[in-house]
Order: C-alpha cells, then structure tokens, then sequence
C-alpha cells in the first residue's frame, strides 16, 4: 500500500482516535477530499479536519459541548501549524502522542512540545507546551519551560507550598528569577526576595527577612523560631495557606484589660475614659488632651490639642504648639477669612486651611508646610539634626549650578541641586560626608530609587522615595528622612558616604531627558 503524505498525516492521526487505516490509496484519498470538503470554509483548502469518535456514535460537531474537565481551560486554540491535521477533541477523546486537547466551546488536538523544546505562540505556528510548563523567552529563544523554574512562571500554590524553584523569586511578572537572598537590602523599584523570604521594613529599612524569623513571615509551612509568635490579622485578601498578615514577633505576656486607660479602648459605656481623658472618636481610644501653648504633633491622636484649636505642626519632625484659629502662623482659619498681618489662609490638605505665612532665604522654615513657605527660587530644607531625627530647618537658595553625576565633589553641609536623567545615563550618585552623629535627608520634585552605601561599597539600605500622600503643599515632594529611618540617622565612623538616585518609572520611551531637583541634607547634631 502506497499512501500520498497527507493521506498518510490523517490516516495515522485517525487510528490515534480509534478509526481503522484505509485499506488503499483511493479509500484515503477519498476520506482526505470528504473531510477537507466539509470544513474548508473554516479552515482553508491546505487544512483538513478529523474528528475522533465511539465507533457507533455519529461525528462531533465543530461547536458540540464538551465536558470542561476534560480539556484545558486556560488555554485558547489559535489554529495548527500550517500543513497540520486538525484533530478535534472533547469528552472521552484523547489525543494522540504529541499533542494535547485545548479550547473551549471549539476543542481541537495541538501538538505540543516537551520541556526545554522550540515553542511557539504565533497564531500562524502554534506550538503548546506540556500543561505543567508555558512557553517563556530564554536567551531570545522560545522554550517550553515548567512552572516554578528559573524563566518559568510562578506556580499558584496559595502559599501551601513554594512558588518557585530553591534559589529563585516570584518577580513583579510572576516569574521566577534569580533574587535577593536572605539578609539583603530591597525596598527599591524591581526588588524582590528570593522563595522563602520576603521584603519587610525594620525601623525604616526594608530587608529580605527568612521566614519564621523576627519580623518575617510565618506561613503555612514555617513557624516562628523559639521565643518568637506568629502574630498579625487576615484582612480578607489572603486564601488559601497565605499567611502575608502574620509575622514573628518577639512572644509577649497576656496585656491586662486597657479599656478607659490612656491610651487604651474607650468604654462602651460611661464614662468611658478614666478622669481627666477623653475619646478620641476617631480611634476610640482614650487620651489626654493637651492646653493651649502645649508642644503637639498633630500625626500624634494619643495628645489632641483643646477642642476647637490646632496643632502648628503638622510633619512628624517640626515641633509645634496647640494655638487658637486665627492666633498666628499655622493656626486653622476658614477660606477666605483674614489671617494676622501678611499671613494668607491657605489650603494644606483636602481638609484643612491654615494662616501660612511667606518667609525669605536663611529664614526659619516648617519642614510640614503648614506655617511657612518660602519664596520661590529657595526650598525649605533642615540644617540640624535633634534626638530621635527631629530637624530644625531653614530656606536655602537652590544650587542651579549641576553637579556632572561622575563627579567627586563632597558635600558637607545642605544642597539643593537641579540636575537631569538623560535617556541614556538613568543613575546619579552623589558624596556628602556628615558630622559626628549627624544624620542625611533627602527630598526631590519626583519620585526615586535610592541606594545608600560607604565610599567602601558596604550597602547601608535602598528605598523608594515616594510622593507624600496629602494635598497640601508636600503633595509632590518626595523625602527620605532620619526621624523615620534609622539608617540615615546618628551616623558614626563611616566615613564619605555615596548617595545614587535613579528614575523611579522608565522615562526611556519618551525619548526626553527628565530634569529633577534633589535637597541632600547633611545635619549637624544639635543634642
């Protein structure tokens, strides 16, 4: 027997579904014309269609329903290769070696390739890989790698088990890639820790912490080391085993019933704080309320300035005082209403206006911006450094002088500089060396990666520095700073230490270079 080759491709994928060869040439070349005839509206005159069936039961149809268990769900035909049978699949229809059923409504046999094979997503040439790998780009090649291997996606396992491969992390693509090992620095753009570990922020700066360690993850499968618990609240987001809420935390002694204490839950009923406290009704929580002239922070709920006043400062590092509306810079006002002398009442968030006043270059300023602007041309930058990172700043003129991003230049005391990413130099560092037990603070008009390490190359920590959240007039202004972050405060014994910005986005597609501003606080140590 004698069969042309595409008679031959049908009859061998017909008794691959169960169908008996062609006993000759003509039999196959009829079978070949019957089935290319029948549905050459659908897939071209080069195409031809063979359908597996029971022996008694008559041909499925191209749009039959099949049962979805029996195919794969995930994955949407895109048609065969050119010169290709196509086999069309379903419930109780397997495929032939080679070849898997995929499809939904339309079900049909595609060849597939093994692991580390030549695959293809082209809807002209498609080629499927093996259910438990997809097709990835390895070294600009197309290959059928397995889920959780390095290049191949990561396996959702719910966190019942491990995404991806010992070695390697879940990216922000969900593949598994080479990462960061335990102990190592992230928390900048593109950072990720490898499998078992995960990126956590201690006193300001993030590490990628093992889990069942302090401060890590404790998860399904890893529990707190001795002396440690598993501590935290599951928000609702996690399923499965994922246990992203819960960390080790050092293990503590059962607190005694708070309620009505400072500082602890109000009451249900009255009174519901101890004398000389009162509820907060935004936290419910009872604290004592502060008189006028006391020093405040308004971050601060635990000690509310007197009902009816505000608190002067508002950032976390600016010391302030309970005043009544309308009494001096930083005191609340209504929109529109008149302030003491040349004080404006201005917008500092969505939901509050303060007496602002304007002040020139070298003049005391508020790093919060909620009493002080400073005239344009200057920016309002901290000079010194007090116990716990608290600055005292003033307005300092902006260096349009730019410092080339190769240079060596030192800084020693605050700078403010103007310089530009151009589109193919996307990294600028910079020197500042800071006083015994000073501390560095860093603030830009955009958003950026930062690394900081010595002039050794010893890594001291990464970070984003992001846009403060409220809409007053930090709304756009980015900082790093020491009362926040350990690391950038009390720095003793290191010595020149190298400060690199880089784009926080990628601006490369808009073809421009992007100019920024960048203040680098070098403080003193005022305590």
């Amino acid at each position: 027997m004698h069969l042309k080759p595409h008679a031959l491709t049908l009859s061998l994928l017909a008794v691959a579904c169960g169908a008996p060869l062609p006993s000759t040439e003509t039999d196959a070349a009829a079978q070949s014309a019957d089935a290319a005839q029948s549905d050459a509206g659908a897939l071209g005159s080069s195409d031809a269609i063979v359908r597996c069936r029971p022996n008694d039961q008559p041909p499925i149809g191209r749009d039959a329903a099949v049962d979805g268990g029996a195919v794969d769900g995930g994955a949407v035909d895109g048609g065969a290769a050119a010169g290709d049978a196509t086999i069309a699949c379903g419930a109780n229809f397997t495929c032939p070696e080679g070849y898997r059923c995929v499809g939904l409504a339309t079900t049909q046999c595609v060849r597939t390739a093994p692991l580390g094979g030549a695959c293809s997503d082209s809807p002209e040439a498609r080629v499927y890989c093996d259910r438990s790998a997809s097709c990835e780009s390895v070294n600009g090649a197309m290959r059928c790698v397995a889920y959780g291997a390095n290049n191949g996606v990561c396996r959702n396992t719910q966190g019942c088990s491990p995404r991806c491969d010992p070695g390697l992390g879940c990216d922000a693509t969900t593949h598994c890639r080479p990462g960061l090992s335990a102990g190592a620095f992230c928390g900048a753009q593109g950072d990720f820790c490898n499998e078992g570990a995960s990126c956590e922020t201690v006193d300001g700066t993030a590490r990628c912490i093992a889990e069942g360690a302090r401060d890590g993850q404790c998860t399904a499968t890893a529990t707190c080391a001795e002396g440690l618990e598993c501590t935290g609240v599951n928000s609702g987001a996690a399923t499965g085993c994922n246990r992203e809420y819960y960390h080790c935390t050092p293990r503590g002694v059962t607190p005694v019933d708070t309620r009505g204490r400072i500082g602890g839950r109000c009451r249900d009923e009255g009174p519901r704080c101890d004398e000389g406290l009162r509820c907060d009704e935004g936290t419910l929580v009872c604290v004592r309320p502060l008189a006028l002239g006391d020093r405040c922070n308004a971050a601060d709920r635990r000690a509310p300035c007197p009902l009816g006043s505000g608190c002067t400062a508002e950032h976390p590092a600016d010391e302030g005082r309970c005043v009544a509306p309308y009494s001096e810079a930083g005191a609340d006002c209504e929109w529109g209403s008149r302030c003491p002398g040349a004080q404006q009442c201005t917008l500092f968030s969505r939901y509050r206006t303060t007496c602002q006043a304007t002040v020139g270059e070298g003049a005391r300023c508020d790093l919060g911006g909620i009493a002080y602007q400073c005239e344009a041309s200057t920016r309002c930058a901290p000079e010194s450094v007090g116990d716990g990172g608290v600055a005292s700043a003033r307005c300092l003129g902006i260096n349009t002088t730019i410092i080339p991003h190769a240079s060596r230049q030192l800084l020693t005391r605050t700078t403010v500089v103007a310089s530009t990413f151009s589109t193919l130099d996307g990294v600028a560092c910079y020197f500042a060396q800071a006083p015994e037990g000073g501390a560095l603070w860093l603030e830009s008009n955009i958003q950026l990666n930062v690394t900081l390490s010595t002039w050794a190359g010893r890594e001291l920590g990464r970070w984003v520095a992001r846009f403060a959240p409220n809409h007053g007039p930090l709304g756009q202004r980015a900082r790093l700073e020491p009362h926040s972050i350990a690391a950038l405060r009390d720095l003793r014994d290191l010595g020149v230490l190298r400060i690199c910005v880089s784009r926080f986005r990628d601006y490369d597609a808009s073809a421009r270079p992007v100019p920024f501003e960048l203040a680098i606080g070098v403080l003193n140590r005022s305590w």
